[in-house]
This record gives structure tokens, C-alpha cells and sequence, in this order.
């Protein structure tokens, strides 16, 4: 199989628009999918975590898949969420994705049940192997929310030809640091990008290759900013454009993920539907002036823009 790079750049994750009973709201996600096809992002992640991608049933999940590509298909690089318990799911994914016209996916380790480390590394060969053709995969290597991908078998996966680039939630600096100089010194055409905003700029100074997170098209300016100026070598700028998504990530850590994306997506204008659960802290007396403050917060960043 071929490689095929992806493109450098941010690239905005998604939220899901649920109602209160847990329907996919179509309308909602069409109006979200269009605001962030005009948006400064180099793409979009469909079925991500802050998609909520663990709350979709089989078909709403290929429902979202095809809409994406009706509304941005022609107009961003559209990355697919295939992470699924087992690898038949996956590959059913897989193919779904393939038919509707996506390149690239994006899969992490199965979660739920402990894996080994070997039984990650033959969680992605077989995947790799029976991919469909022309599909590039991306490593997603989240480990709140499912087993690290191990560094000692790095070499591994990289060795698997039609997977080319790793998206890194873990916002460890010595774990991405590591995976660089794995990357380096066997891969540099292999893509890593960061999915934890506050270390997106310290991530470029390792040499990845970009940003994937909610705040890539929620505050697109800022995100796609920072990596202007970087590329620019306007570390200034940059820096100080970082500590402020610093702040701000640092304020929305007070509500639950991804519940408080959802709240600053409102914040800023767009709609993204309901909550899926009932959490302590989502009620008036809390909210309102964690809400105000949020307000602050995102008038000061786009004033630095």
C-alpha cells in the first residue's frame, strides 16, 4: 500500500448535536458542519471524543459520517472516527467510511477490557492488514480513555504502511517528545499531531505536524494563529496567544468533558444540541458565572488575534 500524507494544520473535532432523548439532531449538525466549512481549519475529525462517538448507535454514527461528507466534503480534509471494541467493528466502519469517499480514519487502542501492549500492536496489524484499500489510519493514542499506545512498539506500527500519523491526547510532554524522536529517526513523513490545546505550541517546537481539538474550530482564528505565527517565527505572538488558550482550557476544566465545549460553542454562537447525562455542576447557580467568566476569557484570546 501507497502512503499518503495528510495535511499539516488544525483541524477542528466536532461535537455531536444529541437531543434530550438522545437523537442524532440532523438539522443541528448540518448547521454546525456548515459554520465550520467556513472556518480557518484544515480539516474536520468526525466521531471523535468530544463527538461523543461512545454515545452513537451503528447507524447513527454512518449517519453523521455521510452528512459530513454532503457538507464538507469538498471544502475540508475530513478525518473519520472508526474507534470501535473490536476490530470486525472497525472494519466494518472502515469500509462504510471508504464508500462514502473518506481517506483517512482515525482508531484508538479497544477499550473497556485490559490489552497488553501486544494485544494493541495486534489490534492495529490486523487492521492494517484488512483496511480497505487506499484508507489511511491514524494512531489515536487517548489513555484516559483506553490503554496507551506503548512506545516500546513503536517501531512496530510504523512499519504498517497505510497507517500514517498518530493524533496524541495524552498531553505528556516526555510520552510526545518520545514519539518524535521515534518518528525521526525511522518516519519523518509520519504526521503527529497534538489533541491537548495547551500544548499545541510546545508540540510545534517538537515538529508535529499540527492541532486536533474542539477549540480548532471553535476559536479557528486563535488555534490556526498560533501555527501562522509559528510558521512566521513570531514566537512572541505565539506564546502569548498560547497562554491564553492555556487559561481558557484551565476554566473549562471546572464542567465535564465535553459538556463544557459544548457550553463555549453556545457561547460563541453555535448550537450543538443536549447533554447526554446529568452532571453536578450544570445548573444556573453554578453555570452562570462560570459562563460570564468564559465570556471574558474568549473576548481577551481574540483580542491577541
Amino acid at each position: 500500500m501507497s502512503r499518503t500524507k495528510i495535511e499539516k494544520g488544525t483541524y477542528g473535532v466536532l461535537l455531536t448535536p444529541f437531543d434530550r432523548e438522545g437523537h442524532l439532531e440532523e438539522q443541528t449538525l448540518r448547521r454546525e458542519l456548515r459554520y465550520c466549512a467556513g472556518t480557518q481549519t484544515t480539516g474536520l475529525l468526525l466521531c471523535g471524543s468530544t463527538g461523543e462517538f461512545v454515545y452513537l448507535d451503528v447507524e447513527q454514527q454512518r449517519k453523521l459520517l455521510r452528512i459530513g461528507m454532503e457538507e464538507c466534503g469538498k471544502h475540508k480534509v475530513l478525518i473519520g472516527g472508526a474507534s470501535a471494541a473490536t476490530e470486525r467493528k472497525v472494519l466494518n466502519l472502515l469500509y462504510y467510511m471508504k464508500g462514502l469517499g473518506y481517506t483517512y480514519a482515525i482508531i484508538c487502542p479497544p477499550y473497556y477490557y485490559p490489552q497488553s501492549p501486544e494485544d494493541i500492536v495486534s489490534f492495529y496489524e490486523n487492521i492494517s492488514e484488512n483496511a480497505p484499500k487506499g484508507m489511511q489510519i491514524l494512531l489515536y493514542n487517548i489513555p484516559f480513555c483506553s490503554p496507551q499506545i506503548p512506545l516500546r512498539y513503536m517501531d512496530k506500527l510504523l512499519r504498517l504502511p497505510n497507517i500514517i500519523g498518530m493524533k496524541d491526547s495524552s498531553g505528556d510532554m516526555m510520552y510526545l517528545s518520545k514519539i518524535m524522536g521515534i518518528v525521526e529517526e525511522m518516519r519523518p513523513d509520519f504526521a503527529v499531531f497534538t489533541g491537548q490545546d495547551s500544548a499545541f505550541l510546545p508540540g510545534l517546537t517538537l515538529g508535529i505536524s499540527g492541532c486536533m481539538s474542539a477549540l480548532c474550530w471553535i476559536l479557528d482564528e486563535v488555534l490556526a494563529g498560533i501555527w501562522q505565527a509559528y510558521r512566521k517565527n513570531e514566537m512572541q505572538k505565539a506564546s502569548r496567544m498560547q497562554m491564553e488558550i492555556i487559561q481558557l482550557v484551565r476554566h473549562l476544566d471546572a464542567v465535564a468533558f465535553p459538556e463544557n465545549y459544548r457550553i463555549l460553542s453556545g457561547i460563541t454562537g453555535v448550537d450543538v444540541g443536549k447533554p447526554q447525562r446529568s452532571l453536578h455542576n450544570l445548573n444556573v447557580e453554578f453555570c452562570s458565572p462560570w459562563i460570564a467568566q468564559a465570556v471574558e476569557l474568549v473576548q481577551r484570546i481574540r483580542s491577541f488575534v
